[in-house]
């Protein structure tokens, strides 16, 4: 039976809860500004996205940076992050189009920076995972033995990509310099980024919380509170194995190529490249689903919430079983009146949407008093795609455990 979590929140400053509680995604603050910036250098002169990244280099950065704010939050210390999870795992596609079509329409090259910049973050993302990171370390998701290596990978990365691939002097890897690529956060267009997305997941974060993480960033950046400024040497002798520092340097490759054709086919109004199948942490896959999120709301009614494991299952037509147990670590799931999301891994080739024979939840648990649960709604998103979007306004119990979803794959 999954027990109820208590969160305890141990006496220490914000900044330490924030920073020590990173979980490092992809390419650190300094290779995603590297990769803007020479993606900049890359573009034609006439484009306006390369203009708009020279003249507001500070604001690129911090959209380069934007989709990983989230995850400096306190709450991120128990590995609660819910605006970065969404802008890495659902719709991403959507909400990266959506804004750049926003700036590019509106002219304004603040606004056209931070858009480039923000699809400079997903095009480094699935490239440092699916080129640098996961051959060794797996997907994230779904290998936390080897998470600690993937921390370091990522962070062994950003001196060698500052010095090595770029060619700055590697005296100039430092606090001062570093944070002066920042500065000033008040010019970050939040008022763009809360429109989209409004306009893609149905809400926003506040411009208050948006601009506390962008100052723990920057706080931390200038006094290596949770980010050490690793030497070029120790770099390198990390990336000296398993042909590490080449997977790098076509990581790094991959991810400005890419960007550049997402940015140079936007400004000519084709946006026909940017999909809802992109995972950051999966980098590319083959899996005919590739972007599976449920949202789960429990209702209001009295002692709604449960306290059993709670799974999403699929049958296959050969009369096996996918399934996923619905669990955020150091959370309490399905508590009264609570949405949740799960950004759920499949890597299976053989899974295809038409091999789908039903779909259901699935309550399993003792019979406590907490064990009973009202599923007020679910809705399924796959590659994108909303399959359903169900009331289903039920007790879910020791009788009737499970609840059958009728899903469309027609137009997976």
């Amino acid at each position: 039976m999954k027990k109820r979590k208590i969160s305890i929140f141990l006496s220490a400053t914000f900044l330490t809860l924030c920073f020590n509680g990173i979980t490092a995604k992809a390419f650190q603050p300094v290779s995603h500004c590297m990769l803007i910036q020479s993606v900049a250098n890359s573009l034609p002169e006439n484009s306006l996205i390369a203009k708009s990244i020279k003249k507001y280099p500070k604001i690129a950065n911090w959209g380069a940076n934007a989709p990983d704010l989230g995850y400096l939050q306190p709450g991120q210390a128990l590995e609660r992050a819910p605006w970065a999870d969404r802008y890495h795992y659902y719709k991403v596609g959507s909400f990266a189009k959506e804004q750049l079509k926003e700036a590019l329409n509106s002219k304004d090259m603040k606004k056209i920076s931070f858009a480039a910049g923000w699809v400079s973050h997903i095009t480094g993302d699935l490239n440092c995972h699916g080129k640098f990171v996961n051959p060794e370390c797996g997907v994230y998701m779904a290998n936390e033995s080897s998470r600690p290596l993937h921390k370091k990978l990522e962070h062994s990365a950003e001196s060698f990509v500052f010095s090595n691939i770029i060619g700055n002097d590697s005296n100039s890897f430092n606090s001062t310099n570093i944070s002066s690529k920042f500065d000033n956060y008040d010019e970050i267009p939040f008022d763009m980024i809360n429109k989209i997305s409004q306009k893609v997941y149905g809400q926003n974060p506040s411009e208050t919380e948006e601009k506390l993480w962008c100052k723990a960033l920057l706080v931390g950046l200038k006094t290596g509170v949770g980010y050490t400024y690793e030497n070029l040497d120790a770099s390198e002798n990390t990336l000296s194995q398993n042909n590490r520092k080449e997977r790098l340097e076509e990581a790094f490759k991959s991810a400005k190529e890419d960007c550049i054709k997402l940015l140079s086919e936007a400004e000519n109004d084709n946006y026909s490249s940017f999909t809802d199948r992109w995972n950051l942490d999966v980098g590319g896959s083959d899996s005919p689903i590739s972007s599976l999120t449920i949202t789960v709301e429990t209702g209001k009614n009295i002692g709604a919430g449960t306290d059993d494991n709670v799974y999403l299952c699929f049958k296959l037509k050969n009369g096996s079983i996918k399934e996923w147990e619905l669990d955020k670590k150091n959370y309490n799931d399905f508590e009264r009146g609570d949405s949740d999301e799960y950004y759920l891994y499949i890597n299976d080739i053989n899974i295809h949407p038409e091999d789908i024979v039903k779909t259901y939840i699935d309550k399993r648990g003792s019979n406590s008093i907490a064990s009973d649960w009202y599923l007020k709604e679910v809705k399924l998103d796959v590659n994108g795609i909303d399959v359903i979007n169900k009331t289903i306004n039920k007790w879910i119990n020791t009788k009737n455990n499970s609840e059958e979803l009728k899903v469309n794959w027609n137009n997976v």
